[in-house]
């Protein structure tokens, strides 16, 4: 069997509830959802979603955006 380590992150309280709640309407616990993640990251060499930024996160246009007046 493999060995296993603990994971540890601080995050707000509110989103803790609700995605653990929606995990467990799903059956799904927590440490599958993790250790899933961190598959990802490794088979992706990255994040396995898009990290962009909102217009809400910025004063300037997005890339390939036009500037409103």
């Amino acid at each position: 069997m493999a060995k296993t380590a603990t994971v540890s992150a601080r995050i707000d309280e509110d989103v803790k509830d609700e995605a653990e709640d929606i995990l467990r309407q799903l059956g799904i616990p927590v440490s599958v959802v993790i250790n899933t993640l961190y598959h990802q990251i490794i088979n992706r060499k990255g994040i396995p979603f898009t990290l962009t930024l909102s217009d809400k996160d910025t004063d300037k246009p997005l890339k390939g955006e036009k500037e409103h007046d």
